[in-house]
């Protein structure tokens, strides 16, 4: 049968079935075996959105007495993966059976998918649908630090959004944007993120099987900080060295003195990192934490130059990640980071405390392959010179991204 709703991502295996659901007399959603925090969650969802074609219906345990309109269960033996899910639309019943607690929550979330699209009809489409994920892990990040930084009604909008997509990581690219209670002057014209909204974020993420997962620039993309004489002292090039803009190879920053680049050998820097992670880990159950530690621009220029013609510069990169990822596993949490360092170097990646994930682009994540290295990939979509968006582009990134990292 041709196909009747667009759903995302699309289902590995789907049948639209002749037929649609009716219901009739008193009916109710059942809630079939331990009713966990996260069935109820789930139960609660699938109520809410068959209330606006169907009307109310009550949940309930078990499935004594009347007959169940809808069915909503766990059964591991019966999917046979993590996180899959069994969404069965039959004239006379809606069954949702899930491996575990976020498989029951997909298979809620594709039917709010279908009940939109009929929405106003009330002929709900016989289906049958089998799905579960490529990856285990499948993040997403917004930029909030070069853009406007959302309000927390667009951000619970947003993960909402993602939810649906069955995306489970999600962070917030921060380079100045959280309310560090040490650093106030970088933030207070920021509209920053306040350590209760990140603690209530990470709640409503957790709620949608989403693990929201900190996000700290500290080495480049710290132009922001250094505009305020408190912070240039960290800076790898100083401040009163005469270097023109065009040295430097990246535009100039609000502040229009070019500088980024943190010096990644001077104690200080790592007691600033350190008072950073300290305030701001502790508001996020996540025990990852993403600090991209990308693109040190500087470097050749300034303090470290003269080191990194001894030892080369990737040398020079790469100490730095392994020692803030020491830092970070002494907080008791795993690092992600760009992986530019160990892309080109593979064998220095024994080196790192276990179980910290480089990150690399599509074209460039073969070089990880087969090398014991753990790692995302990672595309983007943005709208960067571009007044409408790059969706055209953007999609055809990211789809590269995926096709790569599934080989």
């Amino acid at each position: 049968m041709d196909r009747k709703c667009d759903l995302l991502p699309m289902p590995r295996q789907i049948s639209w079935n002749p037929g649609f659901f009716k219901t009739c007399g008193d009916v109710y959603i059942s809630l079939v075996g331990s009713i966990t925090p996260e069935l109820l969650r789930t139960g609660k969802v699938v109520q809410d959105a068959l209330e606006d074609t169907f009307g109310f219906w009550e949940l309930t345990a078990g499935a004594a007495g009347r007959p169940a309109a809808v069915v909503i269960a766990e059964d591991p033996a019966l999917i046979g993966h993590s996180e899959g899910y069994h969404l069965t639309i039959l004239p006379g019943q809606i069954r949702i059976i899930g491996s575990d607690a976020a498989g029951v929550f997909y298979g809620s979330q594709t039917l709010k998918q279908i009940l939109r699209q009929v929405s106003g009809k009330e002929d709900l489409p016989c289906v049958d649908i089998l799905d579960w994920p490529d990856f285990s892990n499948r993040g997403l990040s917004a930029d909030i630090s070069r853009d406007r930084v959302p309000t927390m009604e667009h951000l619970y909008s947003l993960i909402d959004m993602i939810s649906e997509w069955k995306v489970n990581q999600f962070s917030l690219h921060m380079e100045h944007t959280f309310a560090y209670r040490k650093h106030r002057r970088v933030w207070e014209n920021a509209s920053p993120m306040t350590g209760e909204e990140i603690i209530l974020l990470d709640r409503y993420c957790k709620d949608r099987h989403i693990e929201l997962v900190p996000y700290q620039a500290c080495f480049g993309h710290m132009e922001t900080w250094f505009q305020y004489e408190e912070y240039q002292p960290l800076a790898e090039v100083p401040f009163d060295w005469d270097i023109s803009d065009e040295n430097f190879n990246h535009a100039p920053s609000v502040a229009k003195h070019c500088r980024s680049t943190m010096n990644p050998k001077d104690p200080k820097t790592f007691e600033f990192v350190d008072g950073l992670l300290g305030e701001l880990l502790p508001h996020f159950t996540s025990r990852q934490v993403y600090l991209p530690l990308d693109e040190p621009t500087d470097l050749t220029l300034g303090l470290s130059k003269q080191l990194c013609e001894q030892i080369g510069l990737d040398r020079v990169y790469f100490e730095y990640v392994r020692d803030v990822a020491r830092m970070v596993e002494k907080r008791g949490r795993v690092l992600h980071y760009w992986g530019y360092p160990v892309r080109t170097h593979p064998e220095w990646a024994r080196e790192m405390p276990a179980g910290t994930i480089a990150h690399t682009f599509p074209h460039t994540a073969e070089r990880f392959a087969g090398t014991g290295i753990q790692f995302y990939v990672g595309s983007f979509a943005n709208g960067t010179l571009s007044i409408a968006g790059t969706t055209d582009y953007s999609t055809g990134v990211v789809s590269k991204g995926v096709e790569n990292a599934l080989k």
